[in-house]
Protein backbone atom coordinates (compact mmCIF):
# COMPACT_ATOMS: atom_id res chain seq x y z
CA UNK A 1 0.00 0.00 0.00
CA UNK A 2 2.84 2.40 0.85
CA UNK A 3 4.43 1.68 -2.51
CA UNK A 4 1.18 2.43 -4.32
CA UNK A 5 0.68 5.66 -2.36
CA UNK A 6 4.29 6.73 -2.97
CA UNK A 7 3.95 5.99 -6.68
CA UNK A 8 0.71 8.02 -6.81
CA UNK A 9 2.28 11.03 -5.04
CA UNK A 10 5.35 10.85 -7.28
CA UNK A 11 3.19 10.72 -10.41
CA UNK A 12 1.18 13.76 -9.23
CA UNK A 13 4.35 15.76 -8.59
CA UNK A 14 5.74 14.74 -11.99
CA UNK A 15 2.49 15.68 -13.74
CA UNK A 16 2.37 19.04 -11.96
CA UNK A 17 5.91 19.84 -13.00
CA UNK A 18 5.19 18.84 -16.58
CA UNK A 19 2.00 20.90 -16.73
CA UNK A 20 3.68 23.98 -15.24
CA UNK A 21 6.42 23.76 -17.85
CA UNK A 22 4.14 23.20 -20.83
CA UNK A 23 0.73 24.26 -22.06
CA UNK A 24 -2.68 22.70 -21.62
CA UNK A 25 -4.90 21.53 -24.51
CA UNK A 26 -6.80 24.80 -24.03
CA UNK A 27 -3.81 27.08 -24.49
CA UNK A 28 -1.08 28.65 -22.43
CA UNK A 29 -1.55 28.30 -18.67
CA UNK A 30 0.30 31.49 -17.83
CA UNK A 31 -1.05 34.85 -19.05
CA UNK A 32 0.19 35.78 -22.53
CA UNK A 33 2.94 38.35 -22.67
CA UNK A 34 1.73 41.90 -23.14
CA UNK A 35 2.00 43.08 -26.72
CA UNK A 36 3.64 46.36 -27.66
CA UNK A 37 0.23 47.83 -28.46
CA UNK A 38 -1.00 47.17 -24.91
CA UNK A 39 2.00 48.89 -23.31
CA UNK A 40 2.38 51.73 -25.81
CA UNK A 41 1.94 55.22 -24.33
CA UNK A 42 0.01 56.44 -27.38
CA UNK A 43 -2.07 54.98 -30.22
CA UNK A 44 -3.93 56.64 -33.11
CA UNK A 45 -6.74 55.04 -35.13
CA UNK A 46 -8.60 55.96 -38.30
CA UNK A 47 -11.39 54.16 -40.12
CA UNK A 48 -14.70 54.16 -41.91
CA UNK A 49 -18.17 53.13 -40.71
CA UNK A 50 -21.52 52.36 -42.29
CA UNK A 51 -23.82 54.89 -40.60
CA UNK A 52 -26.95 53.52 -38.88
CA UNK A 53 -27.69 50.69 -41.38
CA UNK A 54 -31.42 49.95 -41.42
CA UNK A 55 -32.20 53.03 -39.31
CA UNK A 56 -33.66 56.45 -40.00
CA UNK A 57 -30.23 57.85 -40.97
CA UNK A 58 -29.20 54.94 -43.19
CA UNK A 59 -27.48 55.41 -46.51
CA UNK A 60 -24.36 57.33 -45.53
CA UNK A 61 -20.85 56.77 -44.23
CA UNK A 62 -18.79 57.97 -41.26
CA UNK A 63 -15.13 58.77 -40.76
CA UNK A 64 -13.89 57.53 -37.39
CA UNK A 65 -10.90 58.94 -35.52
CA UNK A 66 -9.57 57.96 -32.11
CA UNK A 67 -6.57 58.53 -29.85
CA UNK A 68 -5.74 56.08 -27.05
CA UNK A 69 -3.47 56.99 -24.15
CA UNK A 70 -1.21 54.83 -21.97
CA UNK A 71 -2.11 51.98 -19.65
CA UNK A 72 -4.01 53.20 -16.58
CA UNK A 73 -4.65 49.75 -15.08
CA UNK A 74 -3.99 49.54 -11.34
CA UNK A 75 -4.11 45.74 -11.08
CA UNK A 76 -0.90 44.08 -9.83
CA UNK A 77 -1.95 40.43 -10.20
CA UNK A 78 0.09 38.86 -13.06
CA UNK A 79 -2.86 36.65 -13.96
CA UNK A 80 -4.60 39.81 -15.24
CA UNK A 81 -1.71 41.04 -17.38
CA UNK A 82 -3.71 40.19 -20.48
CA UNK A 83 -6.30 42.87 -19.57
CA UNK A 84 -5.35 46.51 -20.10
CA UNK A 85 -7.40 49.60 -19.26
CA UNK A 86 -6.57 52.82 -21.10
CA UNK A 87 -8.24 56.18 -21.74
CA UNK A 88 -9.42 57.17 -25.21
CA UNK A 89 -10.99 60.13 -26.97
CA UNK A 90 -12.54 60.02 -30.41
CA UNK A 91 -15.33 60.86 -32.77
CA UNK A 92 -17.54 59.64 -35.58
CA UNK A 93 -18.11 62.22 -38.31
CA UNK A 94 -20.84 61.73 -40.90
CA UNK A 95 -20.18 62.51 -44.56
CA UNK A 96 -23.81 63.44 -45.34
CA UNK A 97 -24.66 66.11 -42.72
CA UNK A 98 -26.29 63.61 -40.36
CA UNK A 99 -25.54 62.96 -36.68
CA UNK A 100 -21.92 63.26 -35.54
CA UNK A 101 -20.64 62.07 -32.18
CA UNK A 102 -17.64 62.58 -29.91
CA UNK A 103 -16.69 60.56 -26.83
CA UNK A 104 -14.20 60.19 -24.00
CA UNK A 105 -13.75 57.45 -21.40
CA UNK A 106 -12.05 54.17 -20.48
CA UNK A 107 -11.38 51.34 -22.92
CA UNK A 108 -10.52 47.77 -21.95
CA UNK A 109 -8.32 45.57 -24.14
CA UNK A 110 -8.13 41.79 -23.67
CA UNK A 111 -5.36 39.84 -25.41
CA UNK A 112 -6.81 36.59 -26.79
CA UNK A 113 -3.47 35.50 -28.27
CA UNK A 114 -0.20 37.28 -29.01
CA UNK A 115 -1.96 38.94 -32.00
CA UNK A 116 -5.75 38.76 -31.62
CA UNK A 117 -7.50 41.04 -29.12
CA UNK A 118 -10.95 42.29 -28.18
CA UNK A 119 -11.87 45.72 -26.80
CA UNK A 120 -14.88 47.30 -25.16
CA UNK A 121 -15.63 50.83 -23.96
CA UNK A 122 -18.35 52.75 -22.13
CA UNK A 123 -17.95 56.51 -22.48
CA UNK A 124 -19.50 59.87 -21.94
CA UNK A 125 -20.50 61.34 -25.30
CA UNK A 126 -21.78 64.39 -27.16
CA UNK A 127 -23.78 64.41 -30.39
CA UNK A 128 -25.12 67.13 -32.67
CA UNK A 129 -28.31 65.26 -33.62
CA UNK A 130 -31.95 66.34 -33.39
CA UNK A 131 -33.09 66.93 -29.80
CA UNK A 132 -36.39 67.61 -28.05
CA UNK A 133 -39.70 65.78 -27.81
CA UNK A 134 -40.94 66.75 -31.30
CA UNK A 135 -40.70 64.35 -34.23
CA UNK A 136 -37.30 64.73 -35.96
CA UNK A 137 -37.03 65.78 -39.62
CA UNK A 138 -37.06 63.01 -42.26
CA UNK A 139 -33.91 60.88 -42.39
CA UNK A 140 -32.70 62.15 -39.01
CA UNK A 141 -32.62 60.32 -35.68
CA UNK A 142 -34.35 61.73 -32.61
CA UNK A 143 -31.40 61.68 -30.23
CA UNK A 144 -33.35 63.37 -27.41
CA UNK A 145 -30.43 65.38 -26.04
CA UNK A 146 -26.89 66.26 -27.02
CA UNK A 147 -25.17 64.70 -23.99
CA UNK A 148 -25.30 60.93 -23.65
CA UNK A 149 -23.27 57.76 -23.80
CA UNK A 150 -21.12 55.84 -26.28
CA UNK A 151 -20.47 52.10 -26.19
CA UNK A 152 -18.16 50.20 -28.53
CA UNK A 153 -16.85 46.70 -29.16
CA UNK A 154 -13.93 45.71 -31.41
CA UNK A 155 -12.23 42.54 -32.56
CA UNK A 156 -8.68 43.27 -33.64
CA UNK A 157 -5.46 41.80 -34.98
CA UNK A 158 -1.89 43.08 -34.58
CA UNK A 159 -0.26 43.09 -38.02
CA UNK A 160 3.13 44.19 -36.68
CA UNK A 161 4.57 45.68 -33.52
CA UNK A 162 3.04 49.03 -34.44
CA UNK A 163 0.14 48.39 -36.87
CA UNK A 164 -3.22 46.79 -36.09
CA UNK A 165 -6.61 46.39 -37.77
CA UNK A 166 -10.02 45.93 -36.17
CA UNK A 167 -13.71 45.47 -36.89
CA UNK A 168 -15.79 47.79 -34.70
CA UNK A 169 -19.42 48.28 -33.68
CA UNK A 170 -20.46 51.41 -31.75
CA UNK A 171 -23.66 52.88 -30.35
CA UNK A 172 -24.65 56.40 -29.24
CA UNK A 173 -27.68 56.90 -26.97
CA UNK A 174 -28.88 58.65 -23.79
CA UNK A 175 -30.12 55.51 -21.96
CA UNK A 176 -33.67 56.95 -21.88
CA UNK A 177 -32.61 59.95 -19.80
CA UNK A 178 -34.19 62.37 -22.31
CA UNK A 179 -37.53 62.75 -24.08
CA UNK A 180 -36.38 60.65 -27.03
CA UNK A 181 -33.75 57.93 -27.25
CA UNK A 182 -33.54 56.74 -30.83
CA UNK A 183 -29.82 56.05 -30.62
CA UNK A 184 -27.44 55.42 -33.50
CA UNK A 185 -25.43 52.28 -34.24
CA UNK A 186 -22.49 52.27 -36.67
CA UNK A 187 -20.37 49.40 -37.99
CA UNK A 188 -17.02 49.45 -39.74
CA UNK A 189 -13.27 48.84 -39.79
CA UNK A 190 -10.27 50.78 -38.52
CA UNK A 191 -6.51 50.72 -38.66
CA UNK A 192 -4.34 51.68 -35.68
CA UNK A 193 -0.74 52.74 -35.16
CA UNK A 194 1.03 52.46 -31.78
CA UNK A 195 3.84 54.97 -31.23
Amino acid sequence: MKRILSAFVLSCVTCSAAVSAETSPFGQLLPPEATYRMTSPFEARLGGFVHEPGGSEKGSADISGEVIFGNISVNTDPWWDFVTMRAHVGGTFNTDAKTNGEYFGPIWTVALTDRFFVEASIDGAFNDGFTGALKPPPHHAGMGCHVGFHESFSLGYDLTEHWSVMATAEHYSNLNLCARNHGISNFGARIGYSF
